[in-house]
């Protein structure tokens, strides 16, 4: 698979012992991430290799910033922590939560990987282990956290799913 769109136009035909497969074009998935990313910086947020989990423990109330892409403020129960599932290329940005608004307003917009955070979603975990899968970007989990708030790009998608990682 290409993490470049159209790099199949024709139905490709492939024998392998008795099984014929079909390679066929695929589909564009307008709430994927890599959709409003170019081909240049696409390259940093694709998955090349296994993922090492970056996992941070935390104790009271912070933010995250995954490049411009996304911010993720975070509420602990007590303790816990956030586990990124993502590409070695992106970067995480932690600040405590109440200087997170300050970053945001001074660096994003000069980062080269930036969408417009114009919703927020907001999840009571009620410390339960939760994962969330954001389309064309990776899995974060969360454990021991009693509330999040995801600001992003209106057209990403977010699926929430119990912990399997």
């Amino acid at each position: 698979v290409s993490y470049y769109p159209s790099t199949t136009l024709n139905i490709n035909e492939v024998t392998l012992e008795d099984h014929l497969f079909y390679d066929t074009p695929g589909l564009l998935d307008e709430n994927n991430l890599g959709v409003f990313i170019s081909e240049e910086k696409l390259k940093d947020i694709t998955i090349k290799k296994t993922i090492k989990p970056l996992v941070y423990q935390l104790y009271d109330k912070q933010s995250y910033f995954i490049e411009g892409l996304l911010r993720i403020d975070v509420l602990p129960k007590e303790k816990g922590s956030v586990i990124f599932y993502i590409a070695d290329g992106l970067k995480i940005h932690r600040s405590k939560l109440e200087k997170g608004d300050d970053y945001q307003t001074k660096h994003l917009s000069s980062l080269s990987l930036y969408l417009p955070f114009d919703h927020l979603s907001e999840y009571d975990l009620k410390g339960k282990s939760l994962e969330f899968e954001i389309d064309g970007l990776g899995i974060i989990g969360f454990k021991n956290i009693a509330k999040i708030k995801i600001h992003h790009d209106q057209r990403i998608r977010i699926n929430v799913r119990k912990s399997v990682l």
